[in-house]
């Protein structure tokens, strides 16, 4: 970045101090938007953030799946939430297509809420599972890099 004169150097220091403090570590994956940023390109696009945000939220759901050995079938709720990203269709209403759930699924999406928007998706869970016992929750919280940078 400072070979191709895309910020100035104070702007350089700042990111480099926040990188040194965040716990990313050389083998942390970075979407292909940020990684584009080391050739220059410094642009993203509403894609680049919900190709991030699928290839994050579909490998965590789908792993977890495998672990516990459940049908997304059985699962009655899903609750999402991303700070500060908001797509149409919703991140819950993408995780109910990509794995084929039940038509009947509930689906909350607490996207564009800010930081605490997954406390307040555990709240809502514990609520939920108050007022419809033994129900299976799916709860997914994705802080989208690409569309923060």
């Amino acid at each position: 970045m400072r070979r191709k004169n895309l910020f100035t150097e104070e702007n350089i220091l700042f990111q480099e101090a926040i990188l040194d403090r965040s716990g990313l570590g050389d083998a942390t994956g970075l979407s292909d938007a940020i990684l584009r940023m080391n050739e220059g390109d410094v642009k993203t696009s509403l894609k680049d953030s919900l190709d991030e945000t699928e290839m994050i939220m579909y490998e965590i759901v789908d792993d977890l799946l495998k672990k516990t050995g459940r049908d997304p079938k059985e699962i009655d709720v899903v609750i999402t939430s991303c700070s500060c990203f908001a797509p149409t269709p919703s991140m819950a209403a993408m995780l109910v297509n990509k794995f084929r759930m039940r038509c009947d699924v509930l689906t909350y999406s607490m996207a564009g809420m800010g930081c605490s928007s997954s406390l307040v998706c555990i709240d809502l869970a514990k609520h939920l599972l108050q007022a419809l016992p033994n129900r299976r929750i799916l709860v997914v919280n994705h802080e989208n890099i690409t569309n923060n940078w």
